[in-house]
């Protein structure tokens, strides 16, 4: 073992790894090589759900998708993607995840041999990340977690290599990769305590070692360079140009997620929700690479302890913490499943830190057994186990080499739309397949987007009088603001104008047509037309896509459309039947529910609009748009006592909500005058 020179000696006794031999390069290589052909077999072939059109378009044009703006992937994504010419650019960029994910895996496996000495613990634990949940499940299709994981991976590796060989290039190349990297995702900036603690703890604080530890940070500033990315690309006005960062204020805001400040602000926090959180966290690591495997974590830090890798041990732990916690407090997630599904990725660097300590606990297990048969029956074990319980386990879940729904979707939305539409999507799903075919592939280029970022850009209202549009807050509309925008258009741009959700707008007509509503003018009725013959899908089978959040979110939405074209064709049976269907696999989308309410109340059904009103409000009892919609359809049955509690509880938590308020008055006097009765009088004794 190498000794360090004596100015950078630290104060604490410290145990370093060795270097690299050749057969731990060739462990690492397999890891790469079994993770990569996994994730091949199991890759997206085209679009997926979330932001992987956006995300995708945004790089194939160099432009900028939401904040924080991921500059590094856009980048390195266009590399990769003009390089391996094969696919489509989807399918491309998917694979650029893949390799991220593999070559990530790969360094967890170089770390556990640093650490170790042992192979086969760190090919077990390399391939129980790959094959863990949320890792594999991000490694197939175009995100920039995988990215993120494998920044996280080389700069622990880098930190490990130069604890040994002291040699300060490699804990620069550390700071700087880790200043690049919050460039692409600043979860990593989670981990900082933890290298900090590290590099103090290994490097020394006597007054020599602080020049390293300056440079260090200036390196880590300046990786964030890469930011400079977003006002110099914004000038050239991208295809993809969210936020528009050309200007000081509008950079600082895309760099800061400005736009999605409520997410953090807006929920409440108490001890008892972090608690219920933290317990969410527990059993969603749980799941993650099968509770036998991921209970062996702990055991694996108190192994590294043991074994004199303390500061390893610290950065392991604080960095672990640190991506956990900030995991929980930083979104502040709520109880239902949507809250939840868009937050996991936060706690990929913690998946990472858990597999390599799956590693160093198998090590220790084996290292513990004297007779050697039982080590080898045990460590064979084990070993089978780490890798084959999560592959096991999440196979079906992350198998994604079928997965053409959010492509079909977004097809056949377009195929909906008549020549030179005007097109609101309310949701990402409805919005960034679209885009991704729209901007990359150039499909219907005669139809405008109106919402690309989220909400109606500048363009598409400039023509509308002064006075019509003053006092908007810009750059993005309030909801109102975007109201009036909508009824405007439809009034006056004489274009064919689509939603995926219903709005309604006075002197406004809204007609189903195919998986979208159009609107006219009351003035010119239209015919709308029926595109469900122009519609392809590769597969509408529920059980082909588990528990996959994008596929519910489709297919409830094309069982809600055509539920509403039977109704409006007066099959009312097949009508309710479709309506039942998307239900049961909306069953925790209340957003969902809540539409399927509307429209069952619209044709006259409501005793089932009140059980899908209930629904969402179980899911969410402070959803306040389904509670008051809720009571309407009590009052539609005149049961105005049940409706006054709806609104009353809506009451509770805003006092100031006009409609509740109104529609409670309007209960509490029906309610009382069907309770009033007539004084009869008794005739007088005879």
């Amino acid at each position: 073992m190498s000794t360090a020179p004596d100015t950078l000696q630290p104060r604490l006794h410290v145990r370093l790894p060795r270097n690299l031999s050749p057969l731990d390069y060739f462990a690492g290589f397999f890891v790469f090589a079994v993770s990569l052909a996994v994730y091949i077999k199991t890759l997206a072939p085209t679009v997926y759900g979330e932001d992987s059109g956006e995300l995708i378009a945004a790089a194939d044009t160099l432009g900028i998708p939401h904040p924080t703006g991921y500059p590094l992937w856009c980048l390195l994504t266009k590399i990769f993607m003009t390089i391996v010419y094969a696919g489509d650019p989807a399918w491309r960029a998917n694979l650029f995840s893949a390799m991220c994910g593999s070559a990530a895996a790969m360094c967890v496996a170089w770390i556990v041999c640093l650490t170790t000495h042992h192979r086969l613990a760190a090919i077990a634990a390399a391939l129980s990340l790959a094959f863990s949940f949320e890792f594999w499940e991000q490694s197939v299709i175009a995100e920039v977690y995988a990215l993120n994981a494998l920044i996280t991976a080389v700069c622990i590796l880098l930190l490990l290599l130069w604890s040994e060989s002291r040699r300060n290039i490699l804990v620069y190349a550390s700071g700087l990769l880790f200043g690049a990297g919050l460039a692409n995702h600043q979860v990593l900036l989670l981990c900082a305590p933890a290298f900090a603690v590290y590099v103090l703890t290994i490097g020394g604080i006597r007054f020599r070692a602080w020049t390293m530890h300056l440079i260090t940070l200036l390196l880590a500033f300046a990786g964030l360079a890469v930011y400079l990315y977003l006002p110099f690309r914004s000038m050239a006005n991208p295809p993809m140009d969210w936020g528009n960062p050309e200007t000081w204020p509008a950079f600082y805001d895309v760099v800061t997620r400005a736009q999605y400040q409520f997410i953090i602000t807006d929920g409440p926090r108490s001890w008892h929700r972090f608690f219920e959180q933290a317990e969410t966290f527990a059993s969603i690591y749980l799941t993650q690479f099968t509770p036998g495997v991921g209970l062996l974590a702990p055991f694996g830090v108190f192994v590294l302890w043991k074994r004199g890798f303390r500061a390893l041990s610290a950065m392991l732990l604080l960095a672990w913490f640190g991506t956990t916690i900030g995991g929980i407090v930083i979104p502040n997630f709520g109880a239902d499943r949507l809250s939840i599904w868009l937050n996991t990725t936060y706690w990929i660097p913690a998946y990472l830190v858990s597999a390599i300590c799956i590693g160093a606990a198998i090590a220790g297990i084996s290292a513990s057994i004297q007779r050697r048969l039982v080590r080898g029956m045990v460590l064979a074990g084990l070993v089978i186990a780490a890798l084959g319980a999560p592959l096991l386990a999440n196979y079906a879940h992350n198998d994604k080499g079928r997965f053409y729904l959010a492509s079909d979707y977004a097809r056949n939305i377009l195929a909906t739309l008549a020549p030179g539409a005007i097109y609101f999507g309310d949701s990402d799903l409805s919005l960034f397949p679209v885009m991704y075919y729209q901007v990359v592939e150039h499909m219907r280029t005669d139809v405008l987007i109106a919402n690309p970022y989220g909400y109606p850009t500048e363009n598409l209202y400039n023509d509308m009088p002064e006075e019509m549009r003053e006092g908007f807050r810009k750059p993005i509309p309030t909801d109102e603001d975007e109201q009036r925008i909508f009824e405007w258009l439809v009034k006056t741009s004489g274009r064919p104008v689509y939603t995926t959700a219903q709005r309604r707008g006075e002197g406004i007509l809204v007609y189903n047509e195919g998986l979208l509503y159009r609107y006219a003018p009351a003035a010119t009725p239209i015919d709308p037309g029926s595109p469900w013959d122009r519609y392809t899908w590769h597969s509408l089978d529920e059980s082909e896509f588990g528990d996959d959040w994008s596929a519910e979110v489709i297919l409830s939405e094309y069982y809600f459309a055509r539920g509403r074209a039977d109704f409006d064709a007066s099959r009312r049976a097949s009508g309710l039947n479709a309506f039942e269907r998307a239900a049961n696999i909306a069953r925790e989308n209340k957003e969902m529910l809540n539409n399927l309410g509307c429209a069952a109340a619209s044709y006259g059904l409501f005793d089932d609009a009140i059980r899908y009103f209930q629904s969402a409000c179980v899911l969410d009892p402070e959803f306040h748009m389904a509670r008051l919609n809720l009571g309407r359809a009590y009052m539609k049955k005149s049961d105005f006592a049940r409706a006054k509690a709806e609104f009353d509880r809506v009451l509770v938590t805003v006092p100031a909500d006009p409609a509740a308020n109104t529609l409670s008055a309007y209960c509490q006097r029906q309610s009382q005058a069907q309770t009033q009765t007539p004084t009869i009088q008794a005739p007088p004794p005879r």
